[in-house]
């Protein structure tokens, strides 16, 4: 019987899974890394949608998507590894003398800290309460910023309303087939994009937009209603009443 012999050519076209594990470990902790670090740095979604906040030529809600993808991505990859390397992994925590766990103060003091900071976090201790509160004054400045720029930026109450009850539609305004009999408050506007709104609401693309550059207001059919806010000055609520038809409510 022949013994198969391996050459550098076959090598270069063979797929090695390991080094594929390791090497998207790597790729991935620097995505997480990276994302976690915008994420850190962004204004809330409200701010962030208004001024159509960005940073590297992608949004707070595209980097909410690499965070969350890799993260979960991590489960099955991060198990593969372990039963590719269990045997690896073993020989390292255990002594191959007396098999007992090594490092016993290593691993103790890993644990401590794992701890201290999962506890941390969920009530809110230092010095994690220093560090959330660091992030809340970036997206206070980056609201200051923006109002200063000349964003309009509603309030959050505005933009993520309490109530859940339905506002019926003005009586006085003429029957429309296109218009829905309510305006549907359960979820806050800044989620909805001028199109989600209206095909909720029954009313067709080109009739919203239609209304809303009668009143000068030019937008894009999948431009959130927060970001339009923005530059329109018109709260999320006003440009979802226009979409629907109905009359701007005047202070008295």
């Amino acid at each position: 019987m022949t013994k198969k012999i391996h050459t550098p050519q076959a090598r270069k076209h063979k797929f090695y899974i390991r080094n594929f594990i390791s090497l998207f470990l790597i790729g991935s902790v620097l995505l997480e890394v990276a994302s976690g670090v915008a994420l850190y740095l962004a204004p809330s979604g409200r701010v962030a949608q208004t001024m159509s906040w960005e940073l590297l030529w992608l949004t707070k809600t595209q980097w909410e998507a690499i965070h969350t993808v890799f993260g979960l991505l991590w489960i099955p990859i991060l198990a593969t590894h372990i039963f590719l390397n269990w045997k690896p992994i073993l020989s390292y925590l255990k002594n191959h003398t007396t098999r007992a766990f090594a490092f016993k103060r290593e691993l103790l003091a890993a644990l401590a800290v794992v701890l201290f900071f999962a506890l941390g976090s969920v009530y809110n201790w230092p010095p994690v309460s220093q560090v959330m509160a660091l992030s809340e004054s970036m997206s206070s400045f980056w609201e200051n910023r923006g109002r200063t720029a000349g964003y309009f930026i509603p309030e959050e109450t505005v933009v993520h309303p309490e109530t859940t009850a339905t506002t019926p539609t003005n009586p006085s305004t003429p029957a429309d087939p296109t218009l829905s009999s309510t305006v549907s408050t359960k979820r806050g506007y800044g989620k909805y994009t001028v199109q989600s709104w209206a095909e909720e609401n029954k009313v067709e693309l080109q009739t919203a937009l239609k209304r809303l550059a009668d009143l000068g207001i030019n937008a894009k059919a999948d431009e959130s209603l927060l970001a339009l806010s923005g530059r329109s000055g018109k709260l999320p609520s006003e440009l979802a009443a226009i979409i629907l038809g109905q009359p701007l409510s005047t202070p008295e």
